[in-house]
């Protein structure tokens, strides 16, 4: 049996680690680094010839690796592109609300950088392939990624992961390491954030320690899986290099079981395995890992789907977000509590963590549970028949306090001005959960994503639900809604939306049928909110 068999067989989940390649596997428009300089250089107008200029000076004047090389590129590029902006000599439409982020001391070239990565378009040919990526999304512990681009949080794993930004949020209090993904150089969700400039890995690398401190964390409970990184990578040279010295000789020698490297290799459909020895600092240092060569991605991820995990209880994100106590006669939330009724189909969305030495989990009918620990046994299912059918007499205070706020996440498709049109708005000050996503949720265009927008330019437009193809999928029939929400009557989309929920339950973990229930109660209920 080989190490990866050992992988698979074993009860822990691993942690990615992730790679621009990765995302460029699926993506059409996703370049290599010096693609992005070349092509970024000559949108501000500097021809190829004029490039290989700047790009020899730099090499004349110093000796440096490839990587050194494309840091002083994208500092001299971020000069160039700055000059060419403030001079009114390059604009783009999206830049134009320029008064909105300069304030924010936002770098006109991240700023573009970080609408590039944003406009990401799949390749259609993949589409097999990253339908088994996404059943990982139980199997993944947490990850890691330099990359800028919202792949992983919002096409991969939608929905689903929580998402924190750059070196200093490594060890954020509001994450658990379960699904959590760390975006160790930026995101284009925050454009400063990006880092590319000499300067901006200078500072990255003084603080290094914190990646390597976090790798301990990870790696003392779960396996990593390094992705989408070539074997010779700079970037991943550095980080491991800094890991490998906080580490004895014997802690060195397990991580050939610890340390597993996804090398791709044209037309290879087998995963080929073999013990491999990183040297770091020149020959100084060894770091041993295995190594799996393939272009067989499809394989790979079918043989991760085969994990059957026995989860540390420390690691289970529901658990350690869920319980504090709920006291009966009282509708207010007590931040001294210690338990919480949840549905099961909500566990991966609780948000409040707190640990513990002792741990009860209690079974019984639903009515039951509600009646003896209170308005937190009411999840998601129970929200969208009350949205759909007006099935419970819901206090709204009480379902916002104790149930909503403490399952609603940032990113989550969460139908809530129902009940915020019943009660003050003050409320939110009570909630800051549910504050921070109706701030998020802003609009009905918040509810869709840039990949989402793209998808939906190819279905029909329409009025009438009785339009919909009925060959159609349930996800794609979703998508015809989302397209057509301005089109069609409120009625209409309730109606459809009802009756495909009557006829199929299991849509209650159906994200784009989520997405149009919560895009509804958005239209019908946002503009009766008491302020």
């Amino acid at each position: 049996m080989g190490r990866f068999d050992e992988l698979i067989n074993g009860e822990r989940l691993p942690i990615l680690f992730v790679g621009s390649g990765f995302t460029k596997r699926y993506n059409v428009d996703m370049p290599s680094w010096e693609e992005l300089l070349k092509n970024t250089f000559k949108l501000i107008g500097v021809s190829e010839l004029q490039y290989f200029g700047i790009k020899n000076e730099i090499l004349s004047e110093n000796n440096c690796t490839e990587q050194e090389l494309f840091q002083k590129l994208g500092t001299e590029l971020e000069r160039m592109f700055n000059v060419a902006f403030y001079q009114g000599n390059f604009m783009i439409p999206e830049m134009q609300d320029y008064s909105k982020w300069l304030h924010d001391e936002i770098s006109p070239f991240k700023k573009y950088l970080s609408i590039y990565f944003s406009n990401l378009s799949l390749i259609p040919e993949m589409e097999s392939e990253l339908i088994e990526l996404k059943k990982l999304s139980n199997k993944i512990m947490s990850i890691i990624t330099t990359n800028y681009d919202l792949f992983l949080e919002e096409t991969v794993f939608s929905g689903q992961c929580d998402v924190f930004i750059g070196q200093n949020n490594l060890f954020n209090p509001d994450a658990v390491n379960v699904l959590d993904v760390y975006k160790i150089h930026g995101c284009v969700k925050d454009a400063k954030s990006i880092i590319i400039t000499e300067n901006d890995y200078k500072k990255f690398n003084r603080n290094g320690k914190l990646i390597s401190a976090k790798l301990l964390t990870l790696i003392t409970e779960n396996p990593i899986i390094f992705i989408g990184y070539s074997i010779s990578d700079e970037n991943i040279l550095k980080i491991l290099s800094d890991f490998v010295t906080c580490l004895s000789e014997e802690d060195l020698q397990k991580l050939f079981s610890h340390i597993y490297f996804i090398q791709f290799k044209e037309n290879e459909n087998e995963l080929l395995e073999e013990q491999y020895i990183f040297k770091l600092d020149g020959e100084s240092v060894h770091l041993p890992l295995t190594k799996i060569t393939t272009n067989n991605y499809l394989k790979l991820y079918q043989k991760l789907n085969q994990l059957v995990p026995s989860v540390p209880l420390d690691y289970i994100k529901p658990l350690k977000r869920i319980f504090k106590h709920i006291i009966t006669q009282n509708s207010t939330p007590n931040p001294e509590s210690d338990t919480l009724l949840v549905d099961y189909e909500f566990l991966q969305d609780i948000q409040k963590a707190n640990d513990f030495k002792k741990v009860a989990i209690a079974f019984g009918p639903k009515t039951s549970m509600i009646e003896n620990f209170g308005y937190s046994g009411y999840g998601i299912k129970e929200i969208i028949e009350d949205i759909l059918f007006e099935k419970y007499n819901f206090n709204a205070e009480k379902l916002l306090l104790n149930s909503i706020e403490t399952k609603i996440a940032i990113n989550s498709l969460f139908p809530v001005h129902k009940y915020l049109s019943q009660v003050d708005s003050s409320i939110l000050e009570q909630t800051p959960k549910l504050k921070n996503y109706i701030n998020y949720r802003s609009s009905v265009e918040s509810f869709i994503s840039t990949q989402l927008k793209r998808d939906l330019k190819y279905l029909p437009e329409i009025k009438y639900s009785t339009e919909i193809p009925d060959d159609y999928n349930i996800t794609k029939r979703m998508k015809v809604i989302l397209k057509n929400h301005k089109n069609m009557c409120l009625e209409d989309i309730r109606n459809y939306l009802a009756n495909q929920f009557k006829e199929n339950p299991m849509l209650i973990k159906n994200s784009e049928f989520k997405r149009a229930v919560a895009i509804y109660d958005y239209l019908k209920y946002k503009n009766t909110t008491n302020g």
